[in-house]
């Protein structure tokens, strides 16, 4: 087992709430995972990021080997301009889980803003509900993008050619 800590992430927003962690990499069974975020405002040394309680980390819930990559939850860390993870890894002393990409969303645009003001009107259910959007909006993200790029395959100077050799 082993612990990985990141460098300090920089979102360059004020304060920036962060979105999802995508975990792409190998992890057989009986190998598991565990992330952990902590954010702040202003960019903190190493040294006392690494040192801080786990009362000040805020977990994921843990990817187990049986997990199909790739491999993403939400951050609930509170808002801030930084991002540090720390990466709990372990095995049985047979296998060990290997990591080949981490990617890190940001900002968090809730689909909350579609609905109803109700639904965000204190902290609490404005979380359930972020928490709850979060779900289907991955697959929503990547319909927006199909539709987006689908004006290029009208023109034909830019459409995919049919031909394999061009």
């Amino acid at each position: 087992s082993g612990t990985a800590f990141t460098s300090a992430l920089d979102s360059k927003l004020y304060p920036c709430l962060w979105d999802r962690l995508v975990c792409e990499g190998d992890f057989p069974e009986e190998t598991r995972v565990h992330v952990a975020a902590f954010t702040a405002e202003t960019e903190l040394p190493q040294e006392l990021v690494e040192s801080l309680p786990d009362s000040a980390w805020s977990s994921c819930p843990p990817l187990d080997g049986k997990e199909s990559t790739p491999w993403d939850c939400l951050l609930r860390a509170a808002p801030g301009r930084f991002l540090w993870l720390r990466l709990d890894l372990s095995g049985n002393g047979h296998a060990t889980p290997r990591l080949e990409r981490l990617e890190v969303g940001f900002p968090r645009v809730s689909l909350r803003r579609y609905l109803p003001a109700v639904f965000g009107s204190d902290p609490v259910s404005a979380d359930f509900t972020d928490r709850m959007l979060a779900i289907f909006d991955r697959e929503l993200r990547a319909i927006e993008r199909t539709i987006d790029t689908q004006a290029a395959l009208f023109d034909p100077s830019s459409a995919p050619s049919d031909d394999p050799d061009p």
